[in-house]
Formats: structure tokens, C-alpha cells, sequence
């Protein structure tokens, strides 16, 4: 099942780069995918972390705050 959705997270992003998305767009889509990952597992019940979803947006602030402290 998981090989699955890693295959299908992989195409995604190949297809994208090959219509030409930016970088920006294929980081974002990455990361949506993921979060919707990490969401289904919750309705599932397979995943014990079900913190409440963070947009991109929000999500790139907190990595951008972070690295200025390094």
C-alpha cells in the first residue's frame, strides 16, 4: 500500500516538472500530498500524530523562521 502512494507521490512530481511547473510548484505539491497522506492514515486510524493540518504557507514561515537562527 505504501509503495503504492510513494509511486503515485513520485509520478505526480515527474509529471509536473515535465509540463514545467517551478520548483516553488512542485515543493507545494509535494508537500499537499504528503499532508493528505498523513490525513487518510489518521482516518484510519494507522497514524497515532493527527496535529491539525498546516498550509504551505504556513509551513514554509516556520522553515524560513527556523533557518534564520542557524
Amino acid at each position: 500500500m505504501a509503495r503504492k502512494r510513494t509511486l503515485a507521490v513520485l509520478m505526480a512530481l515527474s509529471s509536473a516538472v515535465a509540463v514545467g511547473c517551478s520548483s516553488e510548484d512542485v515543493k507545494r505539491t509535494g508537500y499537499e500530498t504528503l499532508q493528505n497522506i498523513r490525513e487518510q492514515r489518521c482516518q484510519e486510524g494507522v497514524a497515532a500524530d493527527c496535529r491539525e493540518r498546516q498550509s504551505y504557507q504556513a509551513y514554509r514561515q516556520q522553515i524560513e523562521g527556523t533557518q534564520r537562527w542557524r
